[in-house]
């Protein structure tokens, strides 16, 4: 079971469209998953109805303690009923129907289908009310016709008390209210009761017992709302889909919580956020986006012919100088036609020092006629498209805006490394468009050159390299899901 803990669901939003259609793509695949609400979102039944979703793909944390009920073929209270039970006049008032005795209000009703014969429709909400047409108390049904809640008003409107009942009619859980909610208690089937006295609080039993009761994995859609609901000593059970800033400050703040200590596993990102860079080390970014199903638009791969000659791009810093010095090492090793294979390397790194400190280990070792340093960025020479391989020292982080990139445009990829993700345990002869150097040095190089000058097996790893990075750079397929399940 997948669970996605929400703050709001709302069908009609952009947000909720996305949620939607996430349900959908499990549902396609068949994993079972839901999504749980944290706050008392009042209208969250509407809401649900509005999205065309059942009662246990959305629940809140009363449904997580009560079960949903799906049956069907239940006599189901309507207006029609309601009607047939007295005469007093009726009219219609902002989506309310008014039962009126003369001048004094009797009940409004709420109804689930508004499109229905008026008398057909199955009744959402029935609100009573006394002397001076104030609220006494409202019941509140679900769609199987059952009363699920009952709420009293005081003299000024104002909540006083909610009622919540299990489908049988036993209360479920009891709300106090004096301005705000200030003590909830709740009774279990057994007649054991817990006492809580805000909402937070009882957020953290419900999901103990959801769990309890249906194993699954917890995601955290808008941290930034939940997170502070959740409590540290428990978010390292959750992965957070980030979407926003104030969600990254969200996990921000809960690391420092955690005394600076790794608080996730893993996180879930649009890798062409802005922020999806330092999100790394806070845990192992997933790429993901925002949006489930939109495509990105894949490029027209640019044929071999059309590619640079020879040209190399690679993203180079301070930080990866090793991983270079290690392929001067393993070029210099090798013996080279001249003329076979000329290698531009566009390093990322501006620093003008860096460069003439590579070049003058390419002229030390003797590699000055095959090799050539851009001090220009990759980004800024448009050449991505264009050069034969991108070399990356590190697949830890596929959120990389280049390296996706380059799978896109189906320019093979040489790392040094071993992949971290399993995804890419094993890609040594470009099962991803991805080329996993050999240990053996003289192997490496062998592997490297024949990338350069072989166009059959080019040709091969960008055919994969396209298929790999479609999924990423699309950003809605199943395997995508499938990384963090």
């Amino acid at each position: 079971m997948v669970y996605f803990l929400t703050y709001r669901f709302e069908g009609g939003t952009p947000s909720g469209e996305e949620q939607v259609q996430r349900l959908q793509l499990f549902a396609d695949h068949q994993v079972p998953a839901s999504i749980i609400v944290l706050s008392e979102q009042e209208d969250l039944d509407e809401q649900v109805q509005k999205a065309h979703l059942r009662s246990d793909q959305v629940m809140s944390l009363i449904d997580v303690l009560r079960g949903t009920d799906t049956s069907e073929g239940k006599p189901l209270y309507t207006i029609g009923d309601i009607m047939k039970l007295n005469d007093y006049q009726t009219k219609t008032v902002d989506h309310h129907l008014q039962f009126l005795n003369g001048d004094h209000l009797m009940y409004a009703v709420t109804a689930f289908d508004d499109e229905a014969e008026l008398t057909a429709q199955r009744i959402h909400t029935i609100t009573f009310f006394g002397d001076n047409n104030r609220k006494s108390y409202a019941e509140v049904y679900d769609r199987q016709g059952n009363k699920v809640k009952t709420v009293y008003f005081q003299a000024d409107g104002q909540l006083r008390l909610a009622v919540y009942f299990y489908a049988n009619g036993t209360p479920l859980l009891f709300g106090q209210y004096n301005g705000t909610l200030h003590h909830l208690t709740v009774l279990d089937l057994a007649g054991q009761s817990a006492e809580f006295t805000d909402w937070a609080s009882f957020g953290r039993y419900c999901l103990a017992h959801v769990i309890k009761q249906h194993p699954g994995k917890l995601f955290v859609d808008q941290p930034s709302r939940v997170l502070p609901m959740l409590g540290q000593e428990t978010v390292t059970d959750f992965v957070p889909v980030v979407r926003t800033e104030e969600d990254v400050s969200a996990i921000r703040q809960t690391e420092q919580s955690n005394g600076s200590r790794a608080a996730f596993g893993q996180l879930i990102a649009d890798p062409q956020a802005s922020f999806a860079s330092s999100l790394t080390q806070h845990g192992n970014v997933v790429p993901i986006a925002a949006t489930v199903n939109q495509q990105s638009t894949i490029p027209e791969v640019t044929p071999w012919e059309q590619r640079l000659p020879g040209r190399v791009a690679m993203e180079l810093d301070n930080q990866n100088l090793a991983i270079f010095e290690q392929l001067l090492s393993t070029l210099s090793m090798v013996k080279i036609k001249e003329k076979q294979v000329k290698l531009n390397l566009f390093v990322h790194h501006q620093d003008q020092a860096l460069a003439q400190q590579l070049q003058e280990s390419i002229e030390t070792l003797g590699l000055s006629s095959i090799l050539d340093i851009q001090t220009r960025s990759l980004a800024d020479s448009g050449d991505l498209a264009r050069v034969m391989a991108f070399i990356v020292a590190d697949l830890g982080n596929l959120g990389d805006a280049d390296l996706l990139s380059s799978l896109t445009y189906g320019t093979p990829v040489i790392t040094f490394t071993k992949a971290a993700d399993q995804m890419l345990n094993g890609a040594t002869n470009g099962e991803l468009g991805i080329v996993k150097l050999s240990d053996q040095v003289l192997d490496a190089a062998t592997d490297m050159l024949k990338l350069l000058t072989d166009q059959t097996w080019w040709q091969q790893i960008s055919d994969q390299a396209v298929a790999a990075a479609k999924p990423l750079r699309g950003l809605t397929g199943w395997e995508l899901w499938k990384m963090v399940l």
